[in-house]
């Protein structure tokens, strides 16, 4: 039998049948089994025979009304109870010293991840399969369609391992239970509250985390005469689908099952390989450097791909400008443009961050790697080694961006939806060489510094400028000295950079439809151009600073891990 073969075979994996043992005792299956078949029953009983005889609506009618409120239990159950339970239970063990023992064992980290992801919340699925009943006598009372029941709940279970793998993470990061179940529990508030909400600015991308799209396309298709007011709410808030329920991405149209399937397959694989190399070796790098080249440039292709229709299609881009405003038309389109341009960058932005803050190794794991080279008869560390600098990862990471960047402007050009025409060159890349310059000057403060010491840096790095910034903009209308007191933020440059790109691409275009009329665009449209040159220099120069300094500080650290032979090649 295949190690592949093996590590599926969920029915015989020791943390499985470990996991179903503990979680399906006696006392608690008949406690809990009891707690949801009451309420279940209850809220179906009560929502159907009160649909039936109070709004006189038809058994299939009633019956379809029932499906709500199961799905809401079911994911109650699943998603929250679930990766809590996920990452309580792991982080007991690893706090008890059972995953170093189970580490030790023959098993596979595939047949280890899987084990214990499907049996740590293997009373949850118990819970689950109690609710089915009560959705089967709804799908066939209600005569809904079974392939739309299929594409939901074949989205559903994908949602549900997404956040349990969440919950692996968390559980395998953090030794204290209670916080790392908050921790999991908060990622799954998280990814169904927050990010969707990045949709409203073109990154549809975000919204296909969650389970969402198909529910609601399963609403809009069979459940509309039933619900009302739900197929209101998904017609008038879920912004990344077409009239006809597919996804717009470049220039196919993927039905919504699909491209959520793809979403969080790639969101899941990612979490796999975090866990799969924390099974290795506890205080490896979540990402290997060229898996963190591969996650961000998966983010960046599915970002990019959910914006291209928005530049091209005026459909969704009026559905987009028309949640911004009091009515169609209400935005103007240049301003449309600008925010989907600082929202691109900034995602990209914090992407990087993130990434490089998760391959970039500290100096305990640089010298680590030194002597074992040095051990190995060799003078130079794998450029995929933990121990290996994460500069030419930032470099990689930072063209992929320049070149989507500058792929979206020269699409917005050609479909000439909201701007003119493009500025000169310079103007289009300040914005990219800006934050260029500052994930240079980020992976430069990460390699040299602690983890502590480097958030605690970029946090007043950042935020102080910022806090001086509003402070001049509030109390004394210093809308120019609060402009260049603020380069430093992302935010507040990258603002000013685009503003500057919009402001130079079409005269006709006014001052306060680029810079917003209430920060005073008089007293800044003059200056937007010199403010740009200095954001750009004053980066530049902090990364060139840094990069110098950080190369030093690595030639010092081999030459005393090494030793004087350090630069030269080892003897045959």
């Amino acid at each position: 039998m295949s190690e592949g073969v093996r590590a599926a075979n969920i029915v015989q994996n020791p943390l499985w049948l470990k996991g179903v043992r503990a979680r399906l005792r006696k006392q608690h299956v008949l406690s809990w089994g009891t707690i949801v078949l009451t309420v279940t029953a209850f809220i179906c009983v009560l929502t159907y025979l009160t649909t039936l005889e109070r709004g006189r609506a038809s058994a299939e009618t009633a019956a379809k009304a029932i499906v709500i409120p199961i799905i809401f239990i079911q994911g109650a159950i699943l998603m929250l109870a679930g990766t809590g339970s996920v990452a309580s239970q792991l982080s007991i063990e690893r706090e008890k010293g059972l995953l170093d023992y189970q580490r030790m064992t023959p098993m596979t980290p595939t047949s280890k991840i899987l084990g214990y992801l499907f049996g740590l919340p293997a009373r949850q699925y118990f819970l689950f399969l109690l609710t089915v009943p009560f959705i089967v006598f709804a799908a066939i009372v209600g005569g809904i369609n079974l392939l739309s029941m299929a594409h939901f709940y074949a989205v559903f279970f994908t949602s549900v391992w997404l956040y349990h793998m969440t919950a692996m993470v968390a559980g395998m990061a953090s030794s204290k239970p209670r916080q790392a179940a908050m921790f999991s529990q908060g990622m799954v508030v998280l990814l169904y509250l927050i990010l969707p909400q990045l949709s409203r600015f073109g990154m549809t991308f975000f919204e296909f985390l969650t389970v969402r799209p198909t529910f609601y396309s399963m609403v809009q298709a069979e459940l509309a005469e039933a619900n009302p007011g739900l197929r209101r709410m998904a017609e008038e808030q879920f912004t990344g689908l077409t009239r006809s329920g597919a996804v717009p991405f470049f220039h196919w149209e993927l039905h919504s099952t699909v491209f959520t399937l793809m979403v969080q397959v790639f969101l899941l694989a990612a979490m796999t390989i975090v866990v799969h190399r924390k099974w290795r070796d506890e205080f490896s790098h979540p990402f290997s450097k060229f898996q963190g080249l591969g996650v961000y440039a998966g983010l960046l292709f599915f970002l990019l791909g959910g914006l291209w229709p928005i530049v091209s299609d005026e459909h969704l881009s009026s559905r987009l400008m028309e949640q911004f405003g009091r009515g169609p038309g209400s935005m103007a389109p240049e301003l449309f443009f600008f925010m989907l341009l600082l929202v691109l960058l900034l995602v990209c932005g914090a992407g990087m961050v993130l990434i490089v803050s998760l391959i970039t190794p500290n100096r305990y794991t640089q010298s680590r790697a030194l002597r074992l080279m040095k051990k190995r008869g060799s003078m130079r560390v794998p450029l995929d080694a933990d121990g290996a600098s994460s500069l030419p990862v930032t470099i990689g990471m930072i063209v992929l961006t320049i070149i989507a960047f500058f792929a979206l402007l020269r699409h917005e050009d050609a479909s000439d939806r909201f701007l003119a025409g493009l500025p000169g060159l310079a103007h289009q890349a300040a914005p990219v060489a800006y934050i260029a310059a500052c994930m240079l000057f980020v992976q430069g403060i990460r390699e040299r510094s602690s983890g502590r010491v480097y958030a605690v840096g970029i946090f007043l790095v950042w935020m102080l400028p910022f806090f001086v910034t509003m402070v001049l903009f509030a109390a004394w209308n210093a809308w120019l000295a609060g402009a260049y007191a603020g380069l430093a933020n992302p935010l507040i440059g990258l603002w000013l950079l685009i503003s500057n790109l919009l402001h130079h691409a079409d005269p006709i275009v006014t001052a306060d439809v680029v810079v917003r009329g209430d920060l005073a665009p008089e007293a800044l449209a003059p200056h937007l151009g010199q403010v740009a040159m200095v954001a750009v220099g004053l980066y530049t120069v902090l990364a060139i600073v840094v990069q110098v300094r950080r190369v030093q500080w690595r030639r010092e650290l081999r030459l005393k891990e090494l030793g004087p032979d350090a630069g030269r090649a080892p003897q045959a």
